[in-house]
């Protein structure tokens, strides 16, 4: 499956934390869920229009559960020029790539990025943080 978000509305780049796991003992380890998660989105998403990184650490390992012990997560980020940029976890991949998916054909339809929860409220769980676009 391949991803476009048209010409019309620039580069994307999705960052996938390569650190990342479910279970917190494989995190930042060779084995950690994000580095497959990477390669496969990487294969399947790269091309003109959208830019697949990986990254060492995207800030979600911090994900807590109720009663603040680590749960461990799966984060990725969304940015583009002049668009909102976005840091979202708790991503179980093998659940969550449709989601994903969706999300990114959202954002690439936006021409500022701009996600809202009201509209997309799949989003809600996942969205850590949203950046205004650089001026």
């Amino acid at each position: 499956m391949t991803s476009s978000c048209g010409p019309e509305t620039g580069i994307i780049q999705l960052i996938v934390c390569l650190n990342c796991d479910r279970e917190v003992g494989r995190m930042h380890t060779p084995e950690a869920m994000g580095r497959a998660w990477f390669k496969e989105l990487k294969a399947k998403l790269d091309n003109d229009n959208v830019v697949v990184t990986g990254v060492n650490c995207l800030g979600g390992c911090d994900c807590l559960t109720g009663g603040g012990a680590a749960a461990g997560c799966c984060s990725v980020g969304l940015m583009g020029e002049g668009r909102f940029s976005y840091v979202m976890n708790q991503f179980e991949p093998e659940k969550d790539e449709l989601k994903l998916l969706e999300l990114l054909r959202r954002y690439g339809l936006r021409e500022d990025g701009k996600l809202s929860c009201g509209d997309v409220p799949e989003l809600v769980p996942h969205i850590a943080t949203r950046l205004p676009p650089l001026k």
